[in-house]
């Protein structure tokens, strides 16, 4: 028997991942609260942007030669920190930050 809540998942997943991806900008926003853009492009010509708002606790060390490819994106809510939801690092934990939300704009 299929697990309904697996295929619901998978559909999503289909429909929203054509990667894989190529960073074309990233832009940083300061005012009231740090934004970071992050537009791509898929090999098929079709694009998205990531948007991560009230960014705190950024962090790129010296190591980070290159913005990464893989961006890991935790959910920390039930932690309760004030104003902060998810936690993002790079694959090679030299990028990361804190944020209040995400936005994936098509």
């Amino acid at each position: 028997m299929s697990d309904p809540m697996k295929a619901v998942a998978d559909d999503y997943y289909n429909r929203f991942v054509e990667g894989p991806w190529s960073i074309t900008a990233i832009n940083l926003v300061v005012g009231s609260d740090l934004i970071i853009g992050i537009s791509l492009t898929s090999e098929s010509g079709k694009g998205a942007r990531v948007s991560f708002a009230g960014v705190r606790n950024l962090r790129l060390t010296h190591e980070a030669q290159t913005w990464p490819l893989s961006l890991q994106v935790a959910d920390i809510r039930d932690r309760r920190w004030e104003d902060l939801n998810f936690s993002v690092e790079g694959e090679q934990g030299d990028f990361a930050f804190y944020c209040r939300d995400i936005t994936v704009e098509r």
